[in-house]
């Protein structure tokens, strides 16, 4: 077996006319530590002297490609004679060290991201990091720590802490993941803390543009599952422990609210803002023990030019049916318990074809509480998008998806929007807040070719969006009627090949009963229609708790 590491970019294949480019990319790979062939070695699924499997070269090679800092990854045999093969590792690397000072243009001029991070420490696959991240209304400065190796294993570890806009965060993951398509058990256990704000979209007309809710919440769960059958057909089967702990002690007094990113220390102090909180503002305490079974009937298959620019990616193809069933024990404030059930049901289906690919998801939970008689937090979300290429050589990529979600009777904080960067573009994020809403984009990525494209990859892309919020029983929540953006931007992946999501320099205009409105111009790293990136996940999950069916 031959394992062959390479840097960040092949020299050889230079044009050695270019004397610069050769010089500044041999420097850029002398600065980058490759990932080690021992490390490559042990995450593959086979040894030297075993019988030769090509579902084992097939997920080896993917197993390679899902890390961050590994860009490509070809795993094949070769004929040695005498009816042995010789198997060949190729790995392309990912610049690794990342020194970030991520400019973001999006209602106002804002860094959104300062960090020095290692995701390839010494070549081991070891990620550490400090960073200064502000996402929305989130303001974490903190280090983190993650390795796939923990003392040798396949154990993964992660280990982040530091400080919030309000407090302090924690998290703490141990798992032990089903290894690729071939695993048959899996564990995880994860502790998480946090004092932190919760962003609602203000009332409209009020003066400031969101409401910050002042709120404490810590989970830890713990879950084993096992699958039987064969690749690419299991029945999975599993159990867990969970435990949640939800207070909001500096309510109302500590109630903030924002304009911009001016964020004012004072309660309003009226009912038209705390009224509408009331309903959501509930301590709770709960203690859930948790079964889950499903069937999962998985195929991955290996395209260029999606969310990537030109970077492949692994799509997954068949279906997945998961559901899981809990007994809940919660202590609400005052002291007083109740009995219950909460279900989970999450579907999975996905084709492709040579210039298509197809990803649906659709997720549902709802509680149960015996005293009250009734059901709550009943939650759903739909996902899908379809790719289309003319032709495998063709620069285009028609890019397509709709996202849906609600929520009804939701005893926690809980409030979607359809405006921002990953949703209707033309409209900013604290726009038309609602208990449901929908979303479509179609995009035309445009590859670009022309003297720069053995450093970085470079697509136009054009684009329309709609969606629609509708009031139901969010706090603030409008019927926002239809709403759409047309627009055009660049996209920019570095150094080419890439298989991270690209930096996007997007202008869109917003179309609403008057008519066309102002042009709103927006820099970041995101999707707006994306199989890399759950858009719809990033709303939802800061309304539940840690859910540990859903890994």
């Amino acid at each position: 077996m031959t394992v062959d590491s390479h840097s960040i970019f092949d020299i050889d294949e230079i044009d050695p006319s270019h004397r610069f480019r050769r010089w500044f990319f041999s420097l850029a790979n002398r600065a980058h530590r490759r990932t080690r062939p021992s490390f490559i070695r042990n995450e593959l699924l086979f040894g030297e002297g075993d019988c030769l499997d090509p579902l084992l070269l097939d997920e080896s090679e993917r197993i390679l490609r899902s890390y961050r800092f590994i860009a490509d990854a070809d795993v094949h045999a070769v004929e040695a004679g005498d009816g042995l093969v010789d198997v060949e590792v190729r790995t392309q690397d990912e610049w690794s060290l990342e020194i970030a000072v991520r400019p973001e243009l999006d209602e106002g001029f804002r860094i959104s991201r300062v960090a020095v991070a290692e995701e390839n420490l010494l070549g081991t696959g070891t990620r550490l990091a400090v960073f200064r991240s502000a996402h929305r209304d989130r303001r974490d400065f903190g280090a983190a720590w993650q390795t796939p190796r923990l003392a040798g294993t396949r154990l993964d570890a992660h280990v982040a802490g530091g400080t919030t806009r309000s407090g302090h965060f924690f998290e703490e993951t141990l798992a032990y993941p089903f290894v690729a398509e071939v695993g048959g058990v899996a564990f995880a256990e994860t502790v998480a803390w946090r004092q932190d704000y919760f962003a609602y979209a203000a009332p409209m007309g009020a003066g400031y543009d969101r409401v910050m809710l002042p709120m404490e919440t810590a989970n830890v769960h713990a879950t084993a599952a096992a699958r039987f059958g064969r690749p690419g057909d299991f029945t999975v089967l599993g159990a867990g422990v969970s435990w949640e702990d939800r207070s909001f002690d500096d309510y109302p007094g500590q109630t903030a609210t924002a304009l911009g990113d001016d964020l004012t220390l004072a309660s309003p102090g009226d009912s038209l803002v705390f009224g509408p909180l009331d309903g959501q503002v509930r301590p709770a305490t709960t203690l859930g023990l948790n079964v889950m079974g499903g069937k999962r009937k998985i195929r991955y298959v290996t395209r260029r030019g999606l969310d990537a620019i030109a970077g492949e990616q692994d799509v997954r193809t068949g279906f997945q049916a998961l559901g899981s069933l809990g007994a809940e024990r919660r202590w609400a404030n005052g002291g007083s318990a109740d009995f219950g059930l909460r279900g989970h049901a999450l579907l999975f289906a996905g084709a492709a074809g040579e210039n298509w690919v197809f990803s649906s998801e659709f997720g549902m939970e709802a509680a149960w509480q015996f005293r009250d008689g009734a059901a709550s937090d009943l939650l759903g979300e739909i996902d899908a998008h379809f790719y289309w290429r003319p032709s495998p050589t063709s620069r285009h990529t028609v890019a397509t998806s709709f996202y849906a979600a609600g929520g009804w009777r939701v005893a926690r904080p809980f409030q979607l929007t359809i405006g921002g960067p990953d949703r209707v573009r033309g409209y900013g994020r604290y726009e038309f807040p609602g208990a449901h809403a929908a979303i479509a984009n179609v995009e035309d990525r445009i590859l670009l070719g022309g003297p720069l494209a053995d450093a970085m990859d470079l697509s136009l892309a054009v684009f329309l969006d709609a969606g629609a919020a509708w009031r139901g029983d969010a706090p603030f929540g409008v019927n926002s009627g239809l709403r759409a953006a047309v627009g055009a931007g660049l996209r920019v992946g570095f150094p080419a090949g890439t298989q991270r999501l690209p930096l996007r320099l997007d202008i869109a205009t917003p179309i609403g009963p008057n008519g066309f409105g102002s042009p709103r111009y927006r820099i970041g790293v995101s999707a707006a229609a994306s199989l890399a990136e759950g858009r719809g996940e990033r709303q939802m999950r800061r309304s539940l708790p840690l859910t540990w069916w859903r890994g």
